[in-house]
């Protein structure tokens, strides 16, 4: 009896820590969909979204980045409820406490911008971001 009691409680720590830390990204990128599909509205309210605050520090930043290059396309990577499609781009790399627990899915901070120069990006800028994150402006040439 004592197993099973185990393997439960273990069972259900994992699933916490799959769901709560790593937001599902082990699961594949069909179930992390599908759960912000299903949270999106909450999901905005815990990150307290502000559409006026995400055009002016987003779309308007990088509208003024990108309106010089002509014929420029935008790459809308790791933007979870699509936060980031609002405004157009967003590169992100999780580095808070819990980042280390998100196996294979973040990378350490003194490592990303080489990881995304090793991705084949430069004039690779990296910046603090929402606390839990880093902002990464780059272009692809």
């Amino acid at each position: 009896m004592v197993p099973l009691i185990a393997g439960l409680i273990l069972l259900v720590a994992l699933l916490v820590w799959e769901l709560w830390i790593c937001e599902g990204a082990h699961f594949g990128q069909r179930f992390v969909v599908a759960m912000y599909n299903l949270a999106a509205d909450h999901y905005d309210s815990i990150k307290h979204f502000d559409a006026d605050w995400e055009r002016r520090f987003l779309g308007e930043a990088l509208a003024g980045a990108m309106g010089s290059m002509p014929g420029v396309r935008l790459l809308d990577v790791g933007a979870g409820t699509g936060r980031a499609a609002r405004a157009w781009l967003l590169i992100t790399n999780r580095v808070s406490r819990d980042a280390r627990w998100i196996f294979g899915r973040t990378v350490p901070r003194k490592e990303f911008a080489p990881f995304l120069e090793s991705a084949g990006l430069n004039d690779i800028e990296v910046l603090p971001w929402q606390v839990d994150y880093d902002l990464a402006w780059a272009r692809k040439p």
